[in-house]
């Protein structure tokens, strides 16, 4: 097969949601699940597997933890003030996620959002470097 000049980026197939973060989370088991059946792109990460899709670059936590799809900073991401920026701080049904913490938004984004992102540039930068252009898909 023939490379192509594209990357796809895969942010909410993940349901993961690190151990040591579910403390921070207010929702109760079943609360989670419910968010779990929402907000997740259940199977895309399968879907796009395939050989025709080479270059992926796809988040292994939940957006509940992190969502790669928002913008860093709040202030330019309009979602965040409905609590779904870049950490959210609702869940789908608007009820509160976690207490809202600067310092652990900052944590949560250092450790998940900035590496995401430094892959998914670098898969662009890749892409370019080769083709001269790269188109980004992004599912959905």
């Amino acid at each position: 097969m023939r490379e192509a000049p594209f990357v796809m980026h895969i942010p909410h197939s993940s349901h993961h949601i690190p151990d040591f973060l579910r403390e921070d989370i207010l929702l109760n088991d079943q609360e989670l699940q419910e968010n779990f059946c929402t907000l997740t792109d259940w199977r895309t990460k399968d879907l796009f597997s395939h050989r025709e899709f080479p270059c992926r670059v796809v988040s292994n936590i939940s957006r509940m933890v992190c969502d790669m799809e928002r913008f860093r900073d709040d202030s330019q991401e309009e979602m965040a003030a409905r609590g779904f920026g870049a950490v959210y701080t609702k869940d789908a049904f608007l009820r509160p996620l976690r207490n809202f913490d600067k310092v652990k938004r900052e944590l949560l984004l250092k450790l998940y959002y900035d590496p995401h992102h430094k892959k998914l540039e670098n898969a662009v930068r890749e892409k370019i470097k080769k083709f001269g252009k790269c188109l980004s898909f992004q599912w959905p």
